[in-house]
């Protein structure tokens, strides 16, 4: 029995170039404004070493105390600081489920679309939103007492440097890893194709992961590969064009904006414009790797089920 985890992975490329090279310019764009809402196509490292002022904090690598912590923080600056982070979180991740449908219809249908599957399946990427809404709500929490936990805010009764509940924390956040990356890639599709609720969307997924185990359990590790390997390619993609604009757009643009307005101003102005074209370049950059890596999803799940073939005419030509 073939994988077809595996043998996916070289066949998305082929759907991939063939969908792309078939696009406009208008669709194309549609995609990288689709694909801005979708998120990052790969894992990142942790960041690196955190360093804090010796003057400030009265000592080298001194960690800051929580009352010396809370005395640096404004409390109205703080609420409306996260009022304004959480109300763009809840937009953006409540844009980003109707953006599902519209990024699967159009690799579906061979098309770029936002309006028409958005208005056909709102029900259902209401539900995908009140599902992520939970599952990442659950995650932030935690990760905010653990923080707490860490610099002396509170007490827990765990301790996260312990080895039993560090594993206990690692085995919890593969479990959300899963929840969160196979209803994106599996539940979602069937939604759509099926026009199922999420709960018997997932309950059709089950069905197919108890007769295909073995095709699922290979689809995880190879998944997460080729999170780390396309999230790996496309920082050193991005950085290579961010690099290039700042050169050739950035420095000629701040010159003459300079020149024109003055030194802040001009300076203030070549920052935003150079801020709203990276965005812009992000977007066009995400394009392909998104869709390759729905498209190879798409191909599992219709390997695993002939059924919920979303694809039927790409993989006949491939």
């Amino acid at each position: 029995m073939s994988l077809t985890a595996i043998q996916s992975a070289g066949d998305a490329i082929d759907i991939t170039r063939e969908y792309l090279f078939g696009r406009s310019l208008r669709q194309f764009v549609t995609l990288a404004f689709m694909v801005l809402f979708l998120g990052p196509t790969g894992l990142s490292g942790p960041p690196g070493p955190v360093e804090f002022d010796d003057e400030v904090f009265g000592g080298e690598g001194s960690f800051p105390s929580p009352a010396e912590i809370i005395d640096a923080i404004d409390i109205e600056l703080a609420i409306i600081a996260i009022s304004i982070v959480a109300v763009f979180t809840i937009l953006y991740g409540l844009v980003s489920a109707f953006m599902e449908f519209g990024f699967i219809h159009s690799l579906v249908t061979d098309t770029a679309a936002i309006r028409n599957p958005a208005s056909d399946h709102w029900p259902r990427a209401l539900s995908l939103f009140v599902f992520r809404a939970i599952v990442w709500g659950v995650i932030t929490m935690t990760i905010a007492l653990l923080t707490a936990q860490a610099i002396g805010v509170i007490d827990l009764p765990i301790d996260p440097m312990d080895t039993l509940s560090l594993l206990g924390l690692v085995f919890v956040g593969g479990i959300f890893y899963l929840l969160n990356r196979f209803t994106t890639d599996f539940v979602a599709p069937i939604m759509y194709h099926e026009r199922r609720g999420l709960l018997a969307s997932w309950g059709r997924l089950l069905e197919v992961m108890r007769l295909q185990w073995r095709q699922f359990a290979v689809y995880v590790p190879v998944r997460i590969i080729l999170e780390v390997a396309l999230g790996i390619a496309f920082g050193v993609v991005t950085a290579i064009l961010l690099f290039a604009m700042a050169v050739v757009i950035g420095i000629p643009v701040g010159v003459v904006l300079v020149l024109l307005f003055g030194t802040l101003p001009g300076i203030l102005t070549t920052i935003t414009v150079l801020a709203v074209l990276a965005i812009a370049l992000v977007a066009v950059a995400l394009v392909p790797f998104h869709t390759y890596l729905r498209y190879y999803t798409l191909l599992v799940l219709g390997d695993t089920s002939p059924s919920l073939d979303l694809i039927p005419g790409s993989r006949s030509r491939i």
